[in-house]
């Protein structure tokens, strides 16, 4: 587990996974997931409360995300402002997973300067639960992740 020099949160965390993982995401085509059963992972925010995706009984988007990538960094500003307007769909949980921590780049620059994980979305704003993924990536591999950004929606089912 890595721990944020700056902020002393931890930016990575345990994860445990219930069911099986979903198929990776395919580069083209129909992506195999599509209507298969999403595992439930389970793990914590940055400061350590619990938190499993997806919520059961609720629509749940589930944002992958990763502080180094340009394209995260464009889209969770935005997902901040739509959230503060008001126009996110009533009755849909939003919950981050914020994985590929890369402590070593930590004040370099693509957008903008990286940061740590969990500063860069206080930064931001982010104003949904995030959870913070193990070193092993075990939460982005449960979901298939190939790629950052990766915003998935599931059911309440």
């Amino acid at each position: 587990m890595s721990t944020g020099a700056a902020s002393g949160l931890l930016q990575q965390r345990p994860i445990t996974v219930d069911g099986e993982a979903l198929a990776p995401e395919p580069d083209s085509g129909v992506d195999a997931a599509i209507g298969a059963t999403v595992p439930t992972v389970n793990g914590q925010t940055f400061n350590g409360v619990n938190v499993s995706v997806p919520v059961k009984g609720t629509p749940t988007l589930i944002v992958v995300m990763a502080h180094w990538c340009p394209h995260c960094q464009k889209e969770i500003p935005m997902m901040a402002e739509w959230e503060k307007a008001g126009n996110f769909p009533d009755g849909i949980e939003v919950v981050g997973v914020s994985t590929g921590y890369k402590p070593d780049l930590i004040g370099t620059s693509s957008l903008k300067v990286i940061e740590e994980p969990s500063q860069w979305l206080a930064d931001e704003g982010f104003p949904f639960a995030v959870i913070a993924d193990s070193e092993g990536a075990e939460a982005a591999g449960a979901l298939g992740v190939t790629g950052y950004p990766t915003m998935m929606m599931v059911d309440a089912d």
